[in-house]
């Protein structure tokens, strides 16, 4: 049993270290985390990817341009080993699509390990990291492809929004 332990990213750190994560975690460590035998015995944590996406043609669907201005949210769950167990597609009802509030807000209710996006404004990303959500560049086209690269942790961490994001 896993005494006096803080279960952040997925991994077990002691409390009595203090641990206070300074950023988003890496591909490397999100995938290395889903996979922490010390886990064994305890619910092991599937792996939630959001991906902002054009349409909803779940692992084909396409990467939308900026996360904010989004369609569709591709919400993917992947298992230990990295296999996708379920994609479902949720609409875009911020204020960028005639609702209230931003996406960012609602997509961290769905307690996510990662974004994958080509770019978002500074407001979404500083939300993601002020919650230790991981903000990752996509280097492809679809939800599939930004998948494999994440497994292959061939992707970069986003570190920069975009300003013209809030010129509405």
């Amino acid at each position: 049993m896993i005494d006096n332990d803080l279960l952040v990213y997925g991994t077990v750190r002691r409390r009595a270290h203090g641990f206070k994560p300074d950023r988003a975690p890496s591909t490397a460590r999100c995938a290395e985390n889903a996979r922490n035998p010390e886990l064994e015995g305890v619910n092991r944590m599937k792996t939630t990817l959001i991906v902002p996406v054009s349409d909803k043609n779940g692992l084909n669907a396409r990467i939308a341009e900026h996360f904010g201005r989004a369609p569709f949210y591709a919400i993917v769950a992947l298992d230990k080993d990295g296999k996708v167990m379920s994609i479902e597609t949720m609409p875009n009802t911020g204020e960028h699509f005639g609702g209230e509030g931003h996406m960012h807000d609602r997509i961290l209710e769905l307690k996510p390990n990662a974004i994958i996006t080509y770019g978002m404004g500074p407001r979404g990303l500083s939300g993601f990291q002020d919650a230790r959500v991981a903000v990752l560049k996509a280097n492809a086209d679809t939800v599939k492809d930004v998948i494999a690269a994440y497994d292959d942790d061939k992707l970069q961490e986003l570190t920069e929004g975009c300003h013209h994001a809030h010129h509405h």
